[in-house]
This record gives C-alpha cells, sequence and structure tokens, in this order.
C-alpha cells in the first residue's frame, strides 16, 4: 500500500475518491453550519425548547401560524441532514478501503440505513399538510385532523419511541465511523476518540430524552457535552478530508 504524502495510511487517491473527499469535507461543513445555527437558535428565548407543543391541536396550531418553527421543532432540519451527510460517510469510507474496508463500509450502511429511517419516519411536512387543512376546519372535521395528528406524532415526533429507532442507528453508524478512524490511522486517534465520546453520548441522551421527556437537567448535562463533541468532529473530519484531496 502507498501512502497518501501527508503521512496517513489512506492510499494516494484517484481523481474519483478526490472529488469524494471534497464532497464529503464540504457536507461536513454544511452540516457544522446547520447545527451551529440551530443550536444558536435554540438559545433565544422564543425559540428555544420550551415552543416544543406538547398535544396534537397545539402543534397543528403551531405549523399554521408558523410553519419554519414548526417544521424544525419536528426535526425536519435534522432529517435533511442525515441525507445530506451521508456523502462524508463515503469518503470516510474510501479513505479506509486500504486498511479498514470492512468495518469503512459497514459504517456506511448503517448511516444511510439510519438515514431512510430517520427521514422515512420523519412526519413534520405531512404534519404541515395537516395545520393546513385544520386552519380553515370546522369543529367536527379539525377533531379528526387532531386525531390523524396524534398518530403521526406517535410515530415520528421528537423524543416518540417511532423516530428512536432512526436515531440510534444512524448514530451507530456514527459510531462506527468514529471507531474506523480510531483504529485507521488516517484520521487522527483524536478526531476518533472526540467522534466516539460525543457519540456515545448523544446516544445516551436520545433514549434518556425518549424514557423521560421534559428534562432541563437532562438537556444541559448530555445534550450540550454531545452537541459540542460532535461539532468538533465534524470540524477535523473536513480537516483532514481536505487534506487527503491535496
Amino acid at each position: 500500500m502507498s501512502l497518501h504524502p501527508n503521512g496517513t495510511g489512506a492510499r494516494v487517491p484517484s481523481a474519483d475518491w478526490r472529488h469524494v473527499y471534497v464532497i464529503g469535507a464540504v457536507v461536513a461543513c454544511i452540516v457544522l453550519t446547520a447545527t451551529v445555527l440551530d443550536i444558536t437558535l435554540t438559545m433565544v428565548p422564543a425559540l428555544d425548547a420550551s415552543t416544543v407543543p406538547t398535544t396534537a391541536p397545539a402543534w397543528l396550531e403551531q405549523l399554521a401560524e408558523t410553519p419554519w418553527l414548526g417544521l424544525r421543532n419536528l426535526d425536519l432540519l435534522n432529517a435533511a441532514l442525515s441525507l445530506i451527510g451521508l456523502p462524508l460517510y463515503l469518503a470516510i469510507a474510501g479513505a479506509h478501503r486500504a486498511t479498514r474496508p470492512a468495518l469503512a463500509t459497514l459504517a456506511f450502511v448503517f448511516a444511510v440505513v439510519g438515514a431512510v429511517l430517520f427521514a422515512g419516519n420523519n412526519v413534520a411536512l405531512p404534519m404541515l399538510d395537516l395545520a393546513r387543512s385544520w386552519a380553515h376546519a370546522g369543529p367536527p372535521a379539525r377533531a379528526a385532523l387532531e386525531t390523524a395528528a396524534e398518530g403521526l406524532l406517535a410515530r415520528g415526533a421528537h423524543g416518540s419511541f417511532g423516530a428512536l429507532p432512526g436515531f440510534l442507528v444512524s448514530e451507530i453508524g456514527t459510531l462506527l465511523a468514529a471507531i474506523v478512524m480510531l483504529r485507521g490511522r488516517v484520521f487522527g486517534r483524536a478526531t476518533g476518540w472526540i467522534g466516539i465520546v460525543g457519540t456515545i453520548t448523544l446516544m445516551v441522551y436520545t433514549v434518556a430524552i425518549t424514557v423521560t421527556p421534559g428534562s432541563e437537567a437532562l438537556m444541559k448535562g448530555l445534550a450540550a457535552p454531545a452537541g459540542v463533541l460532535m461539532l468538533a468532529w465534524y470540524a477535523l473530519s473536513a480537516r483532514t478530508l481536505w487534506r487527503l484531496e491535496a
């Protein structure tokens, strides 16, 4: 195996893989920027976790009056980022195709399956359709629409058991990718450990917020450090992919 000129264990990339590395780096930057923006918005009092409705009528009202806020609260951004981020996992797999091909491929498969589950179970757009009908409906029709909304929310609202598989499978994909980084001598051990610790913390948070929703202490104790670590992981991943492309 020939080493990359920067001294990593990656092969000297072909033109095709150089393009994949560039796309992966760009995608990592997009996910990083969008996540920072989302975190910043949650710090605004009028846009924080207290704006998340707890009943179907409240969800429909929010989506009818402030669609973008309702869509954000229903994880539409996260669902989109899970799909947009897939080239990053392909780039990670490509960078380790000579050193950890099986585990890197498995990480990519989990990322793809998780993204499909997450996006497929996301109910933001169906709920928006219901909200538009609900806004112009009379009391009997509203009752039927609210019942339909309750079914959708049980399937895919943030913190629901219906949304849990998509979150967890995606996070397993990220965990496997971080383990590949730790063992593969391409991205560096620091990047691997940051990804491992961040993803495990995020998985604990995902399960905990599903089982015990509404805990502010839980949000601060798990979500904040997990978020910071994952932001660092995306930044470090993008930096290495840019170097591999050079």
